[in-house]
């Protein structure tokens, strides 16, 4: 996106596949550079974060992707650290290919945009290949939810992570919104830790 913009480089994913791929190696040597730089400042795990790739097909994500994405992980793997990797957008119709990037957690987003996240689903979905983030709804539920509501919430997240092998962290789906009163964010940390310890 840096280089050629959204649109252009949807286009040139058809029409100039090698030079998409051409910068996705270049990309790549630059990405295991810094995992080894800050590996060596002390970095104990790696975000690896990909939006709008759910506008590719999944035969273009298995090309331009997935290759990548593996190499990458491969890289945090051997200089002894973790990886998560954030998926924004929807992974209906390819789950799979997101499982073989090999990252040890997956993140999701909520749901929004017209499509759903859900995270039971995805825990079926990872069967306890890797660790799963939650997807608490950070723009509506955290921002103006009542507290029986994030609580509820909160609850079921953890029961859907304790059906992927109790491999799961309480996340969000996405940022914490600026109009979210801080006093919110400590609610909701008190209860993911209250309801974690307990099991649920």
């Amino acid at each position: 996106y840096d280089l050629w913009g959204f649109e252009d480089l949807m286009l040139l994913t058809m029409d100039q596949p090698d030079l998409v791929r051409y910068a996705c190696e270049r990309f790549l040597r630059a990405a295991i550079h810094s995992v080894h730089e800050q590996a060596l400042a002390g970095a104990e795990g790696f975000w690896i974060e990909e939006c709008m790739t759910d506008m590719l097909s999944p035969e273009a994500y298995a090309e331009f992707n997935l290759p990548f994405l593996r190499e990458l992980v491969a890289a945090i793997r051997a200089v002894g650290r973790k990886s998560v990797f954030y998926y924004c957008g929807n992974p209906d119709d390819r789950w799979d290919l997101l499982l073989e990037g090999g990252a040890d957690a997956l993140a999701l987003e909520e749901s929004k945009k017209g499509w759903r996240v859900d995270i039971e689903e995805a825990a079926k979905r990872v069967g306890g290949r890797c660790a799963l983030l939650g997807n608490l709804d950070a723009m509506q539920l955290l921002a103006h939810g009542s507290e029986a509501e994030l609580r509820a919430e909160i609850a079921r997240q953890i029961a859907a992570g304790n059906r992927n092998g109790r491999r799961f962290i309480v996340s969000l789906g996405s940022p914490v919104t600026p109009e979210t009163p801080v006093a919110r964010v400590r609610l909701y940390c008190d209860l993911a830790h209250a309801l974690g310890g307990t099991g649920g």
